[in-house]
């Protein structure tokens, strides 16, 4: 696979899939590294906690039923909505 980098600036941002492959050099300035990371669902998502997935939100963390969309809960919230057509 081609490793890709990117010289980035402070306030710059990159976006990518969180299934890549990524990481960064240390910080060796004063200064704190400051990092956001977000995740965006399609409306056809569906909550699906299981043995090996991504431990920031377990079923204790959210009123979303398995097998269904998650919303209405604090964890998944409305970002954005697309206007009926």
């Amino acid at each position: 696979y081609e490793i890709v980098g990117f010289d980035v600036e402070p306030g710059d941002a990159i976006f990518f899939s969180a299934w890549i492959i990524h990481g960064s050099p240390a910080n060796e300035s004063r200064e704190r590294r400051v990092a956001l990371s977000t995740r965006w669902l399609g409306d056809d998502a569906t909550w699906y906690p299981h043995p090996g997935c991504d431990p920031t939100v377990t079923q204790d963390d959210t009123t979303a039923a398995p097998g269904a969309y998650p919303a209405d809960d604090a964890r998944f919230p409305l970002v954005y909505g697309a206007a009926a057509r």
